[in-house]
């Protein structure tokens, strides 16, 4: 999947130097979402939990295990259309659209 995300150049060049990205260079190549500062990790992991806890179970359930289980056992154009589908599905049921 690395190579999916930063490209084949990029991908070898982390594989095989086995360095540590930092989180500046993480959000950079797009493979975190976001940088949080020390100060208010705990309380974004809380948000983050609390917004999870929120939704439907079946719905978050649904997420985890199109993510989880078929990722790497799909083109990644039929996987992001699925992932697609179960999120929307997923914010429909918590009444968000």
């Amino acid at each position: 999947m690395l190579p999916r995300f930063v490209g084949e150049g990029k991908a070898i060049d982390l594989l095989f130097s086995r360095r540590s990205l930092g989180a500046s260079e993480a959000f950079d190549l797009g493979l975190v979402h976001s940088v949080i500062p020390d100060d208010d990790f705990e309380s974004r992991c809380e948000e983050a939990a609390s917004w999870i806890t929120a939704r439907s179970g079946a719905a978050v359930s649904n997420a985890r295990r199109n993510h989880l289980l078929h990722s790497y056992d799909r083109e990644l154009a039929t996987y992001l259309d699925s992932e697609n589908g179960t999120l929307c599905r997923a914010m429909e049921v918590s009444g968000k659209i």
